[in-house]
């Protein structure tokens, strides 16, 4: 079943002026990690449109390089790159020869019931893969680093959630911190439509086969956007992006999942409750009834561009978080889950140390360039 945005999300399809972005990208040497991913395959796609000098396409998926190689195998300035981004050596190699110019950092573990069972690798991938590729893009002198984070690493309550949130924290406090002149910016958007895992192929594979779908709780609601348009917002962010921003992509009202599942049913031509079910199985394990935007502690500014806000300041733990990261590193070694989780889970209770980062977050400052 193809996506209809407005029938599915009751709003039209984000398209933006792609001006902004060709300039960002043209002869550019461009670097993507989770190339093979469903947002990471995308930004490829929409990369290669605006011309860059090179593209290198880093995915720890065999098959998914493959398939990427299938797709995009063509375009002469397209390389393929198996490889891990906790791999240290292998990334100083291939940072090294590519010299990339802009890094679109999308790998990451993004399951959250999965994750509460193994907290060592959210950590592993989600935290300690972003802050090593974060030095290593300082280190090259990487003009700017986009990491694509999550909703849920808002008020987080799951590993996934915290393991996002704390990177969201390195990347700012590398920014404020910053001797390299590298861009570190920050993505933050909800779920995707269509990506791999995702609520939406789930449903429609159940619906094919005639089977129930299952929801977790009859009031759960998550933001959503599609694969095409959340590429584009990441590729905006990164023409706009001056720096240190936490951008916020507007995705309309939250969707309740129950008024999904209905609403594809139908769009099937079948009658929910009668040709197919709907089941609720309770919420898992790390799991929120509703997702938020914005941190507790966080406020935003609007601004000219009508798809993007922009957090005007957000706690920065400019001490603590060398402190968790230490204790993080140590937990690591003996890989304990529960010991992991409860310090993920208590690592942003302390805030003595806090300070807030106030940037110069103003709507004129992001006037798109003409």
């Amino acid at each position: 079943m193809e996506i209809n945005t407005k029938k599915l999300l009751g709003r039209e399809e984000i398209i933006i002026d792609t001006e902004n972005i060709r300039e960002e990208i043209y002869n550019k040497r461009i670097l993507v990690t989770g190339a093979a991913g469903s947002i990471g395959r995308e930004l490829v796609r929409q990369i290669l449109l605006y011309k860059p000098l090179k593209l290198i396409l880093v995915d720890a998926s065999e098959i998914g390089i493959v398939n990427l190689q299938a797709a995009y195998g063509k375009f002469e300035n397209a390389e393929f790159v198996l490889g891990n981004i906790t791999d240290k050596k292998r990334m100083k190699a291939i940072f090294r020869q590519a010299k990339p110019q802009i890094v679109f950092h999308t790998a990451a573990y993004k399951h959250v019931s999965l994750l509460e069972h193994h907290p060592y690798e959210a950590l592993r991938v989600n935290f300690f893969g972003t802050i090593f590729l974060a030095d290593l893009s300082a280190l090259n002198q990487v003009e700017k680093f986009i990491f694509v984070s999550t909703d849920k690493a808002v008020n987080p309550t799951s590993a996934m959630g915290f393991t996002k949130r704390l990177a969201e924290i390195y990347l700012q406090s590398c920014n404020s911190n910053n001797t390299s002149n590298t861009q570190f910016i920050i993505t933050r958007f909800g779920n995707v439509l269509g990506s791999s895992g995702s609520v939406y192929p789930i449903f429609n594979q159940l619906i094919e086969n005639r089977q129930p779908l299952t929801v977790t709780h009859r009031e759960v609601s998550r933001y959503f956007m599609t694969v095409s348009e959340a590429s584009q917002l990441v590729l905006e962010a990164a023409a706009i992006g001056k720096g240190g921003e936490i951008l916020i992509f507007k995705m309309g009202e939250p969707v309740v999942i129950s008024a999904l599942a209905n609403r594809m049913i139908k769009l099937a031509g079948f009658v929910p409750g009668k040709d197919i079910e709907i089941e609720y199985t309770g919420l898992r394990s790390g799991e929120k009834l509703h997702e938020d935007l914005l941190h507790d502690d966080e406020t935003f500014v609007v601004t000219n561009h009508q798809h993007i806000n922009i957090v005007n300041f957000s706690i920065i733990h400019t001490t603590d978080i060398h402190a968790i990261i230490s204790q993080l590193r140590d937990a690591m070694k003996t890989a304990n889950s529960e010991q992991l989780l409860s310090i993920l889970k208590n690592s942003l209770r302390e805030t003595s140390h806090s300070e807030f980062i106030r940037l110069p977050v103003q709507p004129q400052n992001y006037v798109r360039r003409m």
